[in-house]
């Protein structure tokens, strides 16, 4: 039997095959998506003008889907590039596998989308330095979604994580000897500029201007 939400066709739209992993591992990270009364629903990502390379890549790919350029956003000292799609129903397919009563959750059908490329997306949204690996920050997750997260990984990529607490809550830890099987997996759909997330030292890149 097929998973519940692989038919994603709705409208006389759909979301092509190779942009699948880019909405599932953005909605992992920062992304949010507004649902219109169950019909339509629009997209939105929001960046902090440091990740403007991984941005642009990501909004490149998503740009049919989009009514504008990035738009940019100032906030107190902090400066934020935005992403926000138009409304289509076909984007309800994404939203009804990340909520239930309109509140964002993890559910256990995510085993059937979260692929390499939503991984390297996760990673790129949402992924850091820490301890010398890789921390994914599910703080706003509940500590049973994210282990859900963490099995998800474990089984379908094979990958060894832990989790660890801040004051907020729970985030998912890779060791440094890890970083290579992780790298081997989302190199292809990494940008260039996010691949420093894995290299087990902090070495910000530059921007060129």
């Amino acid at each position: 039997m097929l998973p519940k939400f692989t038919n994603h066709l709705r409208g006389f739209m759909y979301i092509p095959g190779y942009l699948i992993g880019v909405f599932i591992g953005c909605m992992l990270g920062d992304a949010h998506m507004d649902n219109r009364k169950g019909r339509v629903t629009r997209f939105t990502l929001k960046q902090s003008i440091i990740n403007f390379p991984f941005l642009w890549s990501t909004y490149v790919l998503l740009s049919s889907f989009c009514g504008s350029y990035p738009r940019s956003i100032v906030d107190k000292l902090s400066y934020s590039l935005e992403i926000v799609t138009r409304s289509y129903p076909v984007l309800s397919f994404v939203y009804d596998l990340f909520h239930v009563n309109g509140v964002k959750c993890i559910r256990e059908e995510l085993f059937h989308y979260l692929s390499a490329q939503a991984l390297a997306y996760w990673i790129m949204c949402d992924g850091a330095h820490y301890g010398g690996g890789l921390v994914l920050c599910t703080e706003c997750f509940t500590t049973r979604e994210v282990v859900l997260l963490m099995n998800i990984l474990i089984i379908r990529h094979g990958l060894s994580c832990s989790i660890i607490y801040n004051h907020v809550g729970a985030r998912i830890f890779f060791k440094k000897s890890e970083l290579p099987k992780i790298r081997a997996l989302v190199a292809p759909y990494m940008c260039e500029f996010s691949m420093y997330k894995l290299q087990g030292t902090v070495r910000y890149p530059r921007v060129k201007v």
